[in-house]
């Protein structure tokens, strides 16, 4: 067997993480943590060998990128995984890691073309892959009427966490948003259907790991709380193609749409860990997807379902989700496993009243929803001048 690695995770505070560094850890891997913030679940997990705060990328890059690099030379990391958008920020500079780490992400023109949601659509279109209709707006002035002609969704190309959405008509009021070359926006045209997730880790084009699950119980109509894994052929086909003509290497998730007659929509795309990590299991040796040493595709046994156990209750008493009867969310989450409860590594979970308050406190310290502050460290925007559209596409 060989031996374990050094691996470095980074974006630790999200709850994929730690179930990410409970499985390498069962692997023989040592894994060691980085973060901004010394509150959040990893940092209490017995799978961290060290979690070590940091400078934000947002605030001081050059000394977030230092800290990196003297953090991975001294203690030898042998692997280096980003897991949330602070991976945007690294690649930019990744000329300044030592070249006996692997870095598990490819380069930043390959992240943005795929993270910006106006440039990913075009992506699809150059591809002929299908695609929703959208528009593409960076002026005011563009908003002085609807930007389409049928119901749409109205979203930043850089956002996250289901943040900043306007479900909107053609005879709808135009939201007062802020719009610039650096901030530009996407007019996406609404699609009707069953929505999926999906989630992979590639080599050079080829799938190592996979898993797709549908987007049952969610907040807002998008934020999924509780996942189950299905085996999607047509999904998982989709994936394939996809990787294979960018060559990608680094882990990749998809939203998708399936339209009654089958057709597959891809919606976004995000170059980076998502919650698909959760329904992976010890068994599964995921670690071996991270470092390309499999051969056959891994993939979740079908029907594994984990939740965020908060996020449920916050369904059950929603008046949004009235549509599905408390009765039949209170089912659900009585039989399904919380991503942060696991009776071997106890800590993270005892934590969760203290890491909440601390996270209120912080969040009405700035005047800021929780959810905005708890990712704003990270949130990567193009700083640039220069119109996207004059962006070459990788």
């Amino acid at each position: 067997m060989p031996a374990g690695k050094n691996i470095l995770l980074s974006g630790t505070r999200h709850s994929f993480a730690l179930d990410l560094a409970r499985l390498l850890s069962k692997a023989d891997h040592t894994v060691f943590s980085v973060e901004t913030t010394k509150h959040h679940p990893s940092a209490y997990s017995n799978a961290i060998e060290r979690n070590f705060v940091i400078s934000k990328p947002r605030v001081d890059i050059n000394q977030y990128i230092q800290d990196l690099v003297s953090i991975i030379i001294q203690h030898k990391i042998d692997l280096f995984i980003p897991l949330f958008e602070e991976i945007l920020f690294i690649s930019e500079h990744k000329d300044y890691f030592p070249q006996t780490c692997t870095l598990f992400f490819p380069d930043f023109d390959v992240l943005d073309s795929l993270n910006n949601k106006w440039l990913f659509n075009q992506k699809l279109l150059a591809y002929n892959i299908t695609a929703p209709k959208s528009k593409y707006i960076q002026k005011d002035s563009e908003l002085s009427k609807a930007p389409l002609s049928c119901p749409y969704i109205l979203k930043p190309c850089y956002s996250r966490a289901a943040q900043n959405i306007y479900r909107l008509t053609p005879t709808s009021p135009i939201p007062k948003i802020h719009v610039s070359l650096s901030h530009p926006w996407i007019a996406q045209e609404t699609i009707e259907g069953e929505k999926f997730c999906s989630y992979t880790i590639c080599h050079a084009g080829k799938i190592h790991a996979h898993v797709t699950y549908p987007v049952t119980f969610a907040l807002d109509n998008s934020s999924c709380v509780r996942f189950t894994s299905i085996h999607h052929k047509a999904i998982e086909a989709w994936v394939k193609n996809f990787v294979e003509l960018e060559k990608f290497s680094g882990q990749i998730a998809f939203d998708f749409i399936e339209t009654s007659d089958g057709t597959l929509y891809p919606i976004e795309c995000n170059p980076r860990a998502t919650s698909g990590l959760h329904l992976f299991t010890e068994n599964d040796h995921i670690d071996q997807a991270f470092l390309g040493e499999n051969k056959e595709i891994i993939r979740p046994l079908q029907g594994i379902s984990k939740q965020i156990a908060a996020g449920m209750l916050l369904v059950m008493v929603s008046k949004k989700h009235r549509s599905q009867s408390f009765l039949h969310v209170f089912k659900n989450f009585m039989v399904t496993k919380d991503v942060i409860f696991n009776s071997s590594d106890l800590k993270p979970f005892l934590y969760q009243p203290y890491l909440f308050l601390s996270y209120l406190l912080q969040s009405a310290k700035e005047r800021k929803s929780i959810a905005n502050w708890f990712i704003q460290d990270s949130n990567w925007e193009r700083n640039s001048k220069k119109s996207i559209k004059e962006s070459s596409l990788k």
